[in-house]
């Protein structure tokens, strides 16, 4: 494989990423959104209930993020 198919297709892999990325920050917005219902009724526990899943969804995409970066710096060298 030559560098040009290289860079090809570590373009269409940071766009996979970053595609992914946007889907799951979507995810935890909609998550912290359904957290303000309850929250607004002092709801406390249904609040931290909905919140719950909001930690792992930002923490893949922090991962896809770190890995478009990787995937940068390997492209450039």
């Amino acid at each position: 494989m030559n560098r040009s198919n290289s860079s090809d297709l570590s373009t269409l892999a940071i766009k996979a990423n970053l595609r992914k990325m946007h889907e799951l920050l979507l995810i935890a917005i909609n998550q912290s959104c359904l957290a303000e219902e309850p929250l607004g009724r002092g709801e406390l526990s249904q609040t931290f209930g909905a919140l719950i899943g909001i930690d792992s969804t930002l923490e893949e995409a922090r991962t896809l993020y770190r890995a478009a970066v990787l995937l940068h710096q390997w492209r450039r060298n």
